[in-house]
């Protein structure tokens, strides 16, 4: 494994959760009444995503819900993992 000097690393790794924050914004605007929380970075990113579009759905559904929201970013290799948590309001005290 190379090893990149620790100044590049840093960058890389603030690159990195930029562009997780990004996609925390764009699925702001996918579920607009939403709190979405970041957490993490690369392969450790992980949202926790509360929404009124959740009442009533399973937890499979839910996650299908928004993977299917971030299709396109899943099929042009921009994602390539990701951890939800995703609750409806009525489960978070």
């Amino acid at each position: 494994m190379k090893l990149l000097p620790t100044g590049l690393q840093t960058l890389i790794s603030r690159a990195r959760v930029l562009h997780f924050m990004n996609i925390a914004e764009f699925l702001q605007d996918k579920f607009p009444e939403a709190e979405i929380s970041a957490d993490g970075a690369d392969c450790s990113s992980k949202l926790l995503i509360v929404s009124k579009s959740f009442e009533g759905l399973s937890t499979l559904a839910r996650h299908k819900l928004v993977m299917n929201t971030l299709k396109d970013q899943f099929q042009s290799g921009e994602v390539h993992a990701l951890s939800l948590v995703t609750k409806a309001p009525s489960e978070v005290s």
